[in-house]
C-alpha cells in the first residue's frame, strides 16, 4: 500500500492530478472487467517537431535480418527469434541507431498491418502509406541520449523509399512519459481505443478520427499477406519511385 501511494506521489508531482485520476481508473476497469484504453497517435512527415540533429558517433539506418539475428545473440538487445523471422518477411523494417558496433536503440515499422499480439490485442491495418510504429527500446547504456524520439523521426524520413509517409502508433493511456514524447515529436492524438476481456479483447471504441485516415481495427482490419523479404521491399520501392514519393 504505501509502495502505492508513492508511485502516485511521484506520478502526481510530474504529470499532475489529472493523470493520477487516469492511473487509478485504469486499475479499477482492469480489475473489474479488463478493461484496456489505448491512445492512437499519427505521425504526418510534414508535422515533425524535433531537430533531428545527432551526435556524431551515432549511426542511423535499416538492420538487414542477418544483423538483427546477430544482434539478437545478446540477451541486453531485447531480441529473439520471432523478430527475426518478421524482419526475414519484408513486412518488417528495424531501424535503429549504431554507436561502434553496437546496438544503441532501435524502432519496428510493420507495412501495411499488425497483429494484435503487437496491438494491446487488437490487430489493425492502414493504408500503404503509412507503417505501424512498435517495440521501441534503448539499451540501458544509452538512455538519456534522446535515440528514441531522433529514430523515430529519421525513420519515418528514410520510409519514404518504400512509399511511407506516416506513422501511426498505440500507447496505452496511463503512459504519460511517452504520449509527451509523441507530442514534442509532432504526433497527433486521434482518440482512444477501449476493449475488454483482457487477451480476449472485446473492442467497444474506435476513434473516427483513425478510421478516416483508413485505418481498420479488430475484425475489420485486413490481414496481413505472406510475402517473402526481397518482393515486399521491390514492391514498396518500385510503387514509391512511380508516385514520386
Amino acid at each position: 500500500m504505501v509502495n502505492r501511494l508513492r508511485t502516485l506521489w511521484k506520478l502526481y508531482r510530474r504529470f499532475g492530478a489529472a493523470a493520477v485520476g487516469r492511473a487509478l481508473s485504469d486499475r479499477i476497469g482492469r480489475a473489474r472487467s479488463g478493461r484496456q484504453v489505448v491512445e492512437i497517435v499519427w505521425l504526418e512527415a510534414a508535422n515533425l517537431k524535433l531537430s533531428l540533429e545527432h551526435a556524431p558517433q551515432f549511426e542511423f539506418r535499416f538492420l538487414d535480418t542477418h544483423e538483427i539475428a546477430g544482434f539478437a545473440k545478446d540477451p541486453s538487445n531485447d531480441l529473439d527469434a520471432a523478430m527475426i523471422d518478421r524482419a526475414a518477411s519484408g513486412l518488417d523494417l528495424c531501424f535503429a541507431a549504431l554507436c561502434d558496433g553496437r546496438l544503441a536503440a532501435y524502432g519496428w515499422y510493420a507495412l501495411d498491418a499488425i497483429e494484435g499480439e503487437h496491438n494491446f490485442g487488437i490487430a489493425m491495418s492502414y493504408p500503404s502509406t503509412v507503417a505501424y510504429m512498435y517495440k521501441g527500446f534503448t539499451h540501458p547504456d544509452f538512455r538519456g541520449a534522446r535515440l528514441h524520439g531522433t529514430g523515430m523521426g529519421l525513420a519515418l524520413q528514410n520510409l519514404k523509399q518504400f512509399g511511407v509517409t506516416a506513422l501511426v502508433s498505440s500507447v496505452g493511456w496511463t503512459n504519460e512519459a511517452s504520449l509527451r514524447s509523441c507530442d514534442r515529436l509532432g504526433y497527433e492524438r486521434l482518440g482512444r481505443i477501449i476493449t475488454t476481456g483482457g487477451e480476449a479483447a472485446q473492442l467497444h471504441t474506435i476513434p473516427r478520427a483513425a478510421t478516416e485516415r483508413g485505418v481498420k481495427f479488430g475484425p475489420d482490419a485486413v490481414p496481413r499477406p505472406s510475402r517473402d523479404s526481397s518482393s515486399v521491399r521491390e514492391d514498396r520501392e518500385h510503387s514509391a519511385e512511380l508516385v514520386g514519393v
